[in-house]
């Protein structure tokens, strides 16, 4: 490109220009006219025909184009049937630079962000303000980033492309997690947007003819159990294997009762990679935000466990810690969500406890108040899926013993997270939404009286023909090697379909690993 001519470059313009359109057109080739001229300005290098205090050396060339072609047609936040934009508030809600990064790009300063995708090493996404709505937009040339190349993009057509499922289906699910907008004030209500237009169209509905198609907005969005059992879903991700998956636990115990200690093992422990009840974990990212603690005392609880299990201090590393944090009405999420944009690889946030982030002003329905708990968390985990975010709570002073019914406060608290951990007697329980089966642990102590993450064989119990299959992978990964399913069906004497229908089992546990396609290890 460093030969190119002006004549050739005019060419090569006038061949690439090309009308946008936003959402749906998956087929745009042509670049965006000024974002080429940019692109080509870049590569030349060519000087300004208009003397400029800025660095911009297409400036004048920007200033001749209709800058409407680059964006997005207007988009109101109350729509014209009256309902509320899921669209429109989930980009208030999440600006562009948040979705790049929990897409996986790597933002390389001055607008410019690489594809988690790409080959080359080169930024080729960029990001503008739309003119036309308040927020950020993002075009990209990359080839790697497929349906996304040659259009412009706002944080919710990324969310849809980054989580592998339809606008329409992301639409739906957002709509019952985002906290509406007051169309008046700006300022965030304490009802989701499915709420909120519920509420609407109750509002404004007049009983239809009943001998009348009423022309209802409302469509349910179905799929047939055929088309289901097609789809290639993955299964949900554990950061401890069979244990703790993706998503919001909840975690009760009665006051001094051991539950920042577990905390702390569970926190140093992920970010080491060390085994936890006999489950082997991989080394992440980990914040524990330890709330009630001093920095004293969470320095001091830090180092016992770091004498108890020989860990080093310059191995933390991944270990992040902080004393203070903002309330879910005051910062909360954009606290969290800015820390996952510099460290979007964190597998586990731990919240201790639960009271130091409660909004200052609730709902006046308690029910209500303590749903909007885990409802809050659900915008990030969404984001994020591959995150787990545990928020300590104290059990009740009542005599209960099982783990929901230990949950100090209504129903909606233990509702509004997937799963919820309890501590009693020195026992860890454990249900969820996600895991298999309930589970009671042992937490067994040394003889300090602390903790030691030691718990029985995860093998103990295990159902006979699971157990074979689990065996054999077990002895092919002390070895080093990977193992397919034929050699299973070798080795054991197992059915071709007891095996797939094992493998796919332990695989979904997080008992297991699929590294290439037909492989297995642990």
């Amino acid at each position: 490109m460093t030969n190119t001519t002006t004549d050739e470059v005019k060419h090569v313009q006038l061949k690439c220009l090309g009308e946008y359109e936003h959402e749906g057109n998956e087929t745009i080739t042509y670049m965006p006219d000024a974002l080429f001229l940019i692109y080509i300005a870049s590569l030349l290098k060519m000087p300004s025909k208009k003397k400029s205090t800025t660095n911009d050396t297409s400036e004048y060339e920007l200033s001749k184009l209709p800058v409407t072609k680059l964006q997005q047609e207007p988009l109101d936040l109350i729509m014209s049937d009256g309902s509320m934009s899921v669209i429109h508030v989930f980009n208030m809600t999440f600006p562009m630079e948040y979705a790049l990064t929990g897409s996986g790009y790597i933002d390389h300063g001055h607008g410019k962000w690489l594809s988690p995708h790409s080959t080359s090493g080169s930024a080729g996404a960029t990001t503008v303000q739309s003119f036309n709505n308040p927020w950020g937009l993002m075009w990209t040339h990359h080839a790697s980033d497929g349906a996304l190349r040659g259009a412009m993009h706002d944080s919710f057509d990324l969310a849809a492309h980054h989580a592998g499922i339809s606008k329409k289906e992301l639409s739906k699910q957002q709509a019952g997690v985002l906290m509406a907008i007051d169309p008046a004030t700006g300022k965030q209500l304490d009802i989701t947007v499915d709420e909120y237009n519920k509420q609407n169209w109750r509002n404004n509905q007049t009983l239809p003819d009943q001998n009348k198609s009423t022309g209802s907005q409302f469509v349910l969005n179905t799929i047939t159990g055929t088309a289901l059992l097609k789809l290639n879903l993955p299964p949900p991700y554990f950061i401890i294997p069979e244990l703790l998956p993706a998503g919001r636990t909840l975690f009760i115990a009665h006051p001094k009762y051991g539950k920042s200690w577990l905390m702390t093992y569970f926190g140093m422990f992920i970010s080491q990679g060390l085994p936890i009840f006999g489950r082997k974990t991989n080394r992440q990212r980990v914040l524990y935000m330890a709330l009630e603690d001093s920095d004293f005392r969470l320095s001091h609880r830090t180092g016992i466990v770091m004498d108890q299990f020989n860990i080093a201090p310059n191995a933390l590393d991944l270990y992040h810690l902080t004393t203070s944090t903002f309330s879910i009405d005051n910062g909360f999420q954009e606290s969290v969500l800015d820390f996952l944009a510099t460290y979007p690889d964190t597998a586990l946030i731990i919240v201790d406890v639960l009271a130091k982030i409660r909004p200052s002003k609730e709902a006046k329905s308690i029910y209500k108040a303590d749903y909007a708990i885990g409802n809050a968390l659900a915008p990030i985990v969404n984001m994020y899926p591959n995150l787990a975010i545990i928020v300590v709570h104290h059990a009740n002073k009542g005599d209960k013993t099982d783990t929901v019914g230990m949950v100090s406060g209504s129903n909606g608290l233990a509702g509004g997270f997937d799963n919820v951990f309890s501590i009693n007697n020195d026992k860890l329980y454990l249900r969820g939404r996600d895991l298999d089966e309930n589970y009671e642990i042992d937490l067994l102590k040394d003889d300090q009286g602390r903790y030691t993450m030691s718990a029985p064989s995860i093998t103990t119990g295990m159902e006979p023909t699971r157990l074979k299959v689990y065996q054999y992978i077990e002895a092919c990964s002390n070895k080093n090697q990977l193992v397919a399913p034929k050699e299973i069906v070798q080795a054991t004497g197992l059915t071709k379909g007891d095996v797939q229908q094992q493998l796919t089992r332990l695989l979904g546990k997080g008992l297991i690993n699929k590294p290439s396609k037909g492989k297995y290890t642990l």
